[in-house]
């Protein structure tokens, strides 16, 4: 009876999982649609939504295969192990989903993972970096303001969006590329 009900709790996850990235793709098609260069958003790349929900989904199948039964020790430890990946994995999904920077004209505004929304203005960033691909960090006079994904299409017009508003930017970066690092 218990190996039934596993099946169907399997079941129940994947499809919530699935209808769950449905419904976020077709807000983030919709949404697309309608960005140009001075208004648009900026997220974590969909790159990491899949892999977190594919990293939860399998390592939950994985934990809850190995709840069910009775276990010896080393189940256990692998339950342990896997319930470490599920709550790692849920943990990087909330940030792809929660995570945002509106780009409005001359405005910012950042939903930052934990916390309150913060606005920031374009006149009050003096300079960017990219330190590495995949990460932008924006400074307002002398303190870090945020980081933005960089290795995204969204992190390539969010540095032509600085560019074009005269934001000090590394001697590597003057145009807007694909392959500004």
């Amino acid at each position: 009876m218990t190996n039934i009900f596993a099946y169907f709790v399997v079941a129940a996850v994947v499809i919530a999982l699935a209808f769950i990235y449905k419904t976020a793709r077709k807000r983030e098609e919709k949404n697309a649609a309608s960005q140009d260069r001075m208004n648009f958003i900026v997220r974590a790349p969909k790159i990491v939504r899949v892999a977190s929900l594919a990293c939860t989904g399998l390592f939950g199948i994985v934990f809850i295969f190995l709840l069910i039964p009775p276990g010896n020790e080393t189940g256990k430890v692998i339950n342990l192990v896997a319930l470490a990946f599920v709550v790692v994995a849920g943990w990087v999904l909330y940030y792809s989903h929660r995570w945002k920077l509106v780009v409005a004209e001359d405005s910012l505004v950042l939903r930052p993972m934990f916390g309150k929304i913060m606005n920031y203005s374009v006149h009050d960033i003096t300079r960017i970096e990219t330190k590495s691909v995949y990460f932008i960090q924006v400074f307002g006079d002398k303190r870090k303001l945020f980081s933005a994904p960089g290795n995204s299409n969204d992190g390539v017009m969010l540095v032509s969006y600085f560019i074009e508003k005269g934001v000090k930017a590394p001697a590597n970066i003057t145009e807007f590329d694909r392959n500004l690092y």
